[in-house]
């Protein structure tokens, strides 16, 4: 029987993994954007994940955080419907995954 990699191609494994924690400024407005600069990778062969859950605000008007590969070295951190709370700044922790 044939094993995944064979079904699907594989093997190469993960190239390198880059971490970080970018804070979103208390007083920012809503749905917003913040690009953070990252080691070189190949987009087509990488992954972005967020590591940290931020909630705030009633249902229905949660603030989702979203993570995004917007070229081979930057990454864009995206509030939607973020409200500032007077001094509070919320932290997004992220990791990019590269694979081989």
């Amino acid at each position: 029987m044939p094993n995944f990699s064979q079904l699907f191609g594989g093997g190469g494994g993960v190239k390198g993994v880059q971490r970080g924690l970018t804070v979103i400024q208390s007083g920012a407005t809503a749905n917003y954007r913040l690009k953070v600069t990252i080691g070189a990778v190949n987009p087509a062969k990488t992954s972005v994940n967020i590591l940290t859950q931020y909630s705030s605000g009633s249902e229905g008007s949660e603030t989702k955080i979203v993570a995004q590969l917007i070229s081979s070295t930057i990454i864009e951190i995206y509030a939607m419907n973020y409200s500032s709370y007077g001094s509070y700044a919320p932290e997004v922790s992220w990791e990019v995954i590269e694979y081989s």
